[in-house]
């Protein structure tokens, strides 16, 4: 659960990033 601890501005900014997608598998689950 490491996406937990990134802070919320740099989930933002990765929007058009995978890591964005991978954050709402992750959450999914």
């Amino acid at each position: 659960m490491n996406i937990i601890q990134l802070p919320i501005g740099s989930i933002e900014e990765d929007k058009d990033q995978p890591r964005y997608q991978f954050d709402e598998e992750a959450l999914q689950e």
